[in-house]
């Protein structure tokens, strides 16, 4: 049997053209080794050939084999890039980066997903991209970019939405992922479903981008050996707002910002620094579990004196929310409220003797 007129597919072979079977002229197929055969002359079997086209729009072959993107991998509208079809393998050995950032390229040009099947994907020299017009797409813990080397497997530097993805440092790299811009701005950005983890510093890293929403991220850990949680946000961003909405944040973050949320997560040990870069900075917890991570809950550091506020609302500590034997005590400027909220510490260890450390000449309010 032929293909229909409509579709001109006619299925595919172990190996070579059909050797049986009625065809039209226009009809192919696809042999197991990825070479097209197209009919030629109609008959039974008729006459097959191997080989090509130059529009990059159609099957692009060589020889016979195909050797760019295929439009099957994109929807209908052309705004899926699917990293496979730029040559990806995904097989957690080859150097994928070529292929991806060729992708990444062709999506930029007038907007679209990168989307990353599932996969091991390694990149030695790490993938970058540097529009608001990408954006990245997993299919969750199977959809993995992995360090090959040193280089951090990604760097945005603009606003980006990344969704249902893994970024690891395969142990080498510095960081698992990086947004970060030269001049602080708004680049809304959303991080969806997403994972880091195997850097050598922090897992994540955001250097003055600003309005960025963390929702359901994770860095991995294990609350029972807090100690060896390794680093697991970094976020300076002076003059500006962000969020962490759910998911599971193990390792130390350090938060220096303007206004930043932590709503419903798992999160610790939280660092909060006011350096100079701003006026006034405030955290605001809600109904989240903060572990210590063999330090303190949540630190303050207000090197230049100015104002900083946390406003902790229905959350449950784990060891102080400030340790003196680390941190030193509450900054001057400095006020903590926590509303309703539930400490779990042991005393008597040095510096440890109370659940919440009230010296130093800022303010600690307790209600509830």
């Amino acid at each position: 049997a032929g293909a229909t007129a409509a579709t001109r597919y006619a299925g595919g072979t172990t190996s070579s053209h059909p050797v049986s079977g009625t065809f039209a002229m226009g009809d192919f197929v696809i042999d197991e080794s990825g070479v097209v055969w197209v009919c030629t002359v109609a008959g039974t079997p008729g006459t097959w050939a191997s080989g090509g086209s130059t529009d990059a729009t159609k099957l692009p072959l060589a020889g016979g084999t195909m050797t760019g993107p295929i439009v099957g991998f994109q929807d209908k509208s052309g705004q899926v890039f699917n990293v496979k079809g730029y040559g990806a393998k995904g097989d957690g050995i080859t150097n994928d980066t070529t292929a991806i950032q060729a992708a990444v390229t062709a999506a930029a040009v007038s907007g679209g997903i990168v989307f990353f099947p599932p996969g091991t994907y390694v990149t030695v020299a790490g993938i970058t991209c540097s529009t608001d017009t990408v954006a990245f797409r997993g299919t969750g813990k199977s959809s993995i970019l992995k360090a090959g080397g040193t280089a951090i497997p990604l760097t945005i530097t603009y606003a980006a939405s990344v969704e249902d993805m893994f970024f690891d440092g395969g142990g080498t790299a510095a960081h698992a992922a990086v947004q970060s811009v030269v001049t602080e701005g708004s680049y809304p950005s959303l991080w969806k479903n997403v994972q880091w983890q195997n850097a050598t510093g922090y897992q994540y890293v955001n250097t003055k981008c600003e309005d960025v929403v963390y929702l359901n991220c994770h860095t991995p850990g294990d609350e029972s050996s807090p100690t060896t949680v390794p680093n697991a946000m970094q976020i300076t961003v002076p003059n500006g707002a962000c969020q962490i909405i759910g998911g599971t944040i193990f390792g130390m973050s350090d938060l220096s910002y303007q206004q930043f949320s932590v709503t419903g997560s798992v999160i610790g040990p939280l660092k909060l620094e006011n350096s100079g870069a701003n006026s006034a900075i405030t955290l605001t917890l809600s109904g989240c579990y903060v572990y210590d991570g063999g330090l303190s809950s949540l630190a303050c550091i207000d090197t230049a004196g100015n104002l900083t506020s946390v406003v902790a609302t229905g959350c449950y500590f784990v060891s102080q929310v400030i340790r003196e034997a680390v941190h030193g005590a509450i900054p001057a400027n400095c006020t903590i409220s926590l509303l309703n909220c539930v400490f779990i510490w042991t005393p008597g260890t040095a510096g440890n003797n109370y659940a919440v450390s009230a010296s130093g000449a800022g303010s600690l309010i307790v209600f509830g």
